[in-house]
């Protein structure tokens, strides 16, 4: 039986990272997945997958026991590793360096790129994305810059695999026995981690935009004072400094009498979207939050804290907040008024992102199993597509 090692290079964990890690390995039985996180008990807790730390050491020991090295999300084809990514250029190049030369296969998907500024950065992001058996980036921006440092086209784009676990429609609330159920219908949800509303202008400034959005949800709505439901959004070691920004802008709300409930971090996305599909509107700055609004159907706003909730943002195309409401250059209304004109548009994007994602997998799946070499142009021609192999648009 096929060993894979699932490499993911953030130093947090959430609930997109367990749903990706839970898709890959359903979508690729009968290979046996091995999880390699930065907090590999919870990891084994949330996925019931096997899980080693990713360390180096521990990876070049584990190298023995598996059959290939898949590194899966994360921005760690850039000069300087990003504040949530474990690995830099240079470790990432070790690893994958030392999985060729003992005969495995190594793979990225998903990964993004970020600027390269010396030559010798420019050469090993060019090295991983060559030499590796598939190559799959997150976004065309991420293409873009692989370019640039000499990546030859076409190269692969593809879908989260995190959309694999929003296939489904949401599920029904249970009736709650008190009359009063965590999402009454004429709610604002709110989810932004810590880095995010620190680029936002911290908690204070973050919650007089709320304030703002909210007022003018009341007023779309024709309802007094709908609440605002604030959900910190990472788990395990993130956790901690998520609840406290929760509860920081909890407070500013409360002093302006706006009715506030902050959430722990959610279990999985699937529970993401069902809870979505209960409120009014959505405001959040996090690319799979984004995707779960989207499966949900719900009215969004995207206030997007990095570029891949950029790129999400675009493909979804939802009204967005730059920065804050005063530099966006739109109005609190405006923007109300076009995310609830939009709630529901965005399916055919999911249905769309699902199918991609279903290619991404698809293709993964024939490396591990067949053991050979992908060939490097997509069959579509186009460096924004994945290899297509089943018509786009349909479900898996």
């Amino acid at each position: 039986m096929t060993t894979a090692l699932l490499l993911q290079t953030s130093h947090w964990r959430d609930a997109a990272h367990d749903a990706v890690l839970t898709a890959a390995a359903r979508e690729l039985d009968p290979v046996r997945v091995v999880a390699a996180t930065a907090d590999p008990e919870r990891t084994e807790r949330m996925t019931g997958l096997p899980a080693v730390a990713a360390d180096r050491r521990t990876l070049l020991r584990t190298l023995r026991s598996v059959d290939a090295v898949v590194v899966i999300g994360g921005r760690p084809l850039a000069s300087s590793a990003a504040i949530d990514q474990i690995f830099g250029l240079a470790d990432l190049y070790t690893i994958a360096t030392a999985a060729r030369t003992v005969g495995k296969r190594f793979a990225m998907i998903g990964v993004a790129a970020g600027p390269l500024q010396t030559r010798r950065d420019a050469f090993l992001a060019r090295r991983l994305v060559i030499g590796s058996a598939l190559a799959v980036v997150d976004e065309p921006e991420s293409a873009d810059i692989l370019t640039k440092a000499g990546v030859p086209l076409p190269i692969r784009v593809g879908a989260d695999l995190g959309w694999l676990e929003l296939q489904e429609p949401p599920v029904e609330p249970e009736p709650a026995q008190d009359g009063a159920g965590t999402f009454p219908g004429e709610e604002l949800w709110f989810a932004m981690t810590r880095p995010g509303i620190d680029a936002a202008g911290g908690e204070k400034a973050v919650a007089d935009d709320l304030a703002a959005v909210q007022s003018s949800l009341a007023d779309r709505l024709g309802v007094p004072d709908p609440g605002v439901l604030i959900q910190a959004w990472r788990g395990g070691t993130a956790s901690g400094a998520d609840l406290e920004s929760a509860a920081a802008i909890a407070g500013e709300l409360r002093s302006g009498d706006v009715p506030v409930r902050v959430l722990p971090p959610p279990l999985s996305l699937a529970e993401v979207r069902d809870g979505l599909s209960r409120v009014a509107l959505c405001v959040t700055g996090d690319q799979h939050a984004l995707m779960a609004a989207a499966a949900a159907g719900v009215g969004v706003i995207s206030w997007p804290a990095d570029p891949a909730a950029r790129a999400m943002s675009d493909w979804l195309d939802v009204p967005t907040i730059t920065d804050n409401l005063a530099a966006s250059g739109h109005t609190a209304p405006t923007l109300v008024d076009s995310a609830l004109t939009r709630a529901g548009q965005t399916l055919p994007v999911v249905r769309e992102q699902i199918a991609t994602a279903g290619e991404v997998v698809d293709l993964l799946r024939v490396l591990l199993t067949d053991g050979g070499e992908l060939p490097r142009t997509p069959s579509s021609g186009r460096a924004d597509h994945a290899h297509v192999v089943r018509p786009t648009g349909v479900m898996r």
